[in-house]
């Protein structure tokens, strides 16, 4: 048997023949193996295999707040503890409140009290009596994770870079509600057959579920994903004209991920957690 290929061999290959980064069309020579979705997204950062990109490190770490707000986000929208850890979720939290604190949920306290109170157990409250609130900055933090996605899976599926000429529109829901059957049909347009995340020896279960369509002769990418059964999210990238077309969209400009990230990281970090009274 041939020697098995340490870390170093590996990243030095994988590096060799993606030399660009391909999150900032390619400015930058790519320096780093970047895992997309972040493995902090998954339990015991056991991602799928096959979602390792090349990153400058300008890229990589302008990303590394927004995936902190999400791996959270999907551990606060699931409806069950399969994948759930206590130490994980510290982990989480303690750096939410050094990084961002904002992004924490906040607590209505008066309603909070009052079905703790009035409400049997188990019983669900109503979207006028929601304890948590998700505070404006999340939607930003969201948009920069899921902008990752998107560069990383045109590069996959197509070996081109995200650039100027592309615009973005992203949507995001918690499993169950109707803004989520909403995404998934707008979704049925786009996709195949859908595409289980998986990696040798771990087994992921339903934590990663993803699609995605790729139109060539147009430009377009969509991407549906979902973690475990608690986040789903929904985007499309495409050249501008293109995306015109679509209607009831919102849709952003390129921006290189490290321009995209500093500006997030900028207007939110440090913003203090409060209490809705």
């Amino acid at each position: 048997m041939g020697r098995r290929a340490t870390k170093a061999e590996i990243k030095a290959d994988f590096l060799a023949a993606n030399p660009r980064c391909c999150f900032c069309n390619g400015e930058r020579a790519s320096a780093e193996l970047d895992h997309a979705p972040a493995r902090i997204c998954f339990r015991q950062k056991q991602g799928p295999e096959g979602f390792v990109f090349p990153s400058c490190v300008q890229c990589n770490r302008a990303a590394a707040i927004s995936e902190q707000v999400v791996a959270f986000l999907i551990r606060m929208m699931e409806p069950t503890s399969a994948y759930l850890d206590d130490r994980d979720i510290d982990k989480l939290i303690s750096g939410l409140i050094n990084n961002t604190p904002a992004a924490l949920p906040i607590l209505n306290a008066i309603a909070a009290a009052r079905i703790r109170n009035e409400l049997p157990s188990g019983t669900a409250d109503s979207v006028e009596e929601r304890t948590v609130i998700i505070d404006p900055c999340v939607h930003d933090y969201v948009d920069v994770f899921v902008t990752k996605m998107l560069y990383a899976i045109r590069y996959k599926v197509s070996g081109e870079f995200a650039g100027p000429k592309h615009r973005r529109w992203i949507m995001w829901a918690q499993v169950g509600t109707s803004s989520a059957r909403y995404l998934t049909g707008r979704a049925e347009a786009f996709f195949g057959e859908l595409q289980v995340g998986q990696r040798v020896n771990v087994e992921l279960g339903s934590q990663f579920q993803y699609r995605h369509g790729f139109n060539a002769a147009h430009g377009y990418l969509g991407l549906w994903m979902q973690f475990g059964e608690g986040l789903m999210l929904f985007s499309v990238l495409g050249p501008g004209q293109q995306m015109a077309t679509i209607k009831g969209g919102e849709f952003k400009r390129y921006l290189p991920m490290r321009e995209l990230g500093l500006r997030v990281n900028k207007r939110h970090q440090g913003r203090p957690w409060k209490i809705v009274a």
